[in-house]
């Protein structure tokens, strides 16, 4: 909500609106115009958290979505990691494969945004090839905020006997008994800057293992050569650490590179897998930090996949509710915010010339009563092989994001400020009614939850 206040100003030179003052349950306060220089932002999309200050937007989910800013404007962190690069294959029963390099990394600690809408994609890991082939692992894929921000997918690592390839961090090099190349990193020289490495060589020494894949924060480690137990594959580069979240994260560590022997080489911090060992197959990158997957040790000790991507936005949430949003010589815009309560405060608006003569103050009371969402609840569902039921919102709540609890059987579609469809799957059953709750928060974290059973006897 916007006000318009206009009043006789000074005559003393041009005159400027230049303070404001609040009392806000008893106590005074003055805003000037240096803490209302940025207007808060009101934004949606992915899931919000408030933590210590700060609206935090967390985008997990892979493929493609959209983050809006509807009214506001100022800075922000954001956070892109890309899908890391799946581990290397091998058809040698004796000679192991590389890891997977990181998926890219992109980091801005102060983004100018300003309303409108931004396609984010979150990338997913790079798979494996077939088991028992000489199949290098395959490249991750990008993540991006709008077109500014892009972080490239990491390196796939090298099969036996095979390069690795190159990526956001490159993939390390394929076992043998002479070298290959490791995966270069394209993510530093790229058009968004960023973070990434080299994946690691092989070494040519006995037992012929993998080397490890690229990281955000340091290059892919050399297999390590020896005879017996004594050789293992190369660890994987270390992430970088981000506390955009609210706790300090690594993202983007390389896969390790996969052996036969009973050592294993662990994954870069930032969830890398660590590779193949005696008895034990490669672990994958973990989901959502763009690590890089473990190499194979043998044929049957194979590789594993990267982690997929992830997106995070982080700005400070302005804790004035009433704030001057534009100021001219003769007039003074007074905006409520959309997302804050107002527990009925009085607030002073005057102006004052460059001689700091006053005007006469302009006094008015703002209260902002927040609606938490409210929608519909259809009772006890029953279904035979599947089927849907809409709930609408029966508010006028903005900027809803909506959840369900638990999430076998049941999904969310159609989802906006209107309502959302629940999907119960035709394939699997719901043998007797089951509770599900459905969650609907708004912009200023007011949650409302509706519960009804669901059966689905199929």
């Amino acid at each position: 909500m916007s006000v318009q206040v206009v009043g006789r100003f000074p005559q003393h030179g041009e005159c400027q609106v230049g303070e404001a003052y609040g009392h806000v349950r008893g106590s005074s306060r003055k805003m000037d115009e240096s803490n209302m220089s940025g207007l808060p932002f009101s934004a949606t999309g992915g899931t919000i958290t408030n933590v210590n200050g700060q609206r935090i937007h967390t985008f997990t989910t892979i493929g493609t979505d959209t983050f809006t800013i509807n009214s506001g404007s100022g800075s922000a962190e954001i956070l892109v990691v890309a899908g890391g690069g799946g581990g290397g294959q091998t058809s040698n029963a004796n000679e192991g494969s590389a890891g997977g390099g990181a998926g890219g990394l992109v980091y801005a600690s102060s983004a100018s945004l300003t309303p409108g809408s931004y396609t984010i994609t979150v990338g997913a890991g790079g798979g494996v090839g077939a088991a028992a082939g000489n199949n290098n692992g395959l490249n991750g894929n990008n993540s991006s905020f709008s077109t500014t921000y892009v972080a490239l997918g990491g390196g796939g690592g090298g099969a036996h006997n095979n390069n690795g390839l190159a990526g956001g961090s490159g993939g390390g090099a394929g076992g043998d008994n002479v070298p290959h190349t490791a995966g270069s990193a394209t993510q530093p020289g790229s058009a968004s800057g960023g973070f990434g490495n080299a994946g690691g060589v092989n070494n040519t020494g006995a037992n012929y293992s993998g080397g490890g894949g690229g990281g955000a924060g340091a290059a892919g480690s050399p297999s390590i050569a020896g005879s017996g137990p004594a050789s293992c594959g190369g660890p994987g580069g270390i992430g970088r650490a981000y506390s955009i979240s609210g706790t300090s994260t690594y993202y983007a560590g390389g896969g390790a590179g996969g052996d036969k022997q009973t050592n294993s080489a662990a994954g870069g911090l930032g969830g890398g897998g660590a590779g193949a060992r005696l008895g034990t197959s490669a672990q994958p990158g973990t989901p959502n930090t763009g690590g890089g997957g473990g190499g194979a040790g043998t044929t049957t000790l194979v590789a594993a996949a990267g982690g997929s991507g992830i997106v995070i936005i982080s700005y400070t949430y302005s804790t004035n509710a009433v704030y001057l949003s534009s100021t001219t010589t003769t007039q003074a815009t007074v905006t409520v915010s959309s997302n804050q309560l107002v527990p009925g405060a009085v607030y002073v608006v005057r102006a004052s010339n460059p001689n700091g003569i006053y005007s006469n103050p302009v006094s008015f009371t703002v209260t902002n009563v927040l609606q938490a969402p409210s929608f519909s609840n259809p009772g006890p569902q029953t279904f035979n092989g599947g089927g849907t039921v809409f709930l609408a919102q029966t508010s006028v709540t903005s900027g809803i994001t909506w959840s369900r609890s638990p999430t076998t059987g049941v999904t969310l579609t159609n989802s906006s400020d209107s309502g959302v469809t629940v999907t119960v799957s035709n394939s699997i059953a719901i043998a007797s009614p089951t509770n599900y709750t459905i969650t609907a928060t708004d912009a200023a974290a007011q949650i409302t939850s509706q519960t009804f059973t669901i059966q689905n006897t199929l």
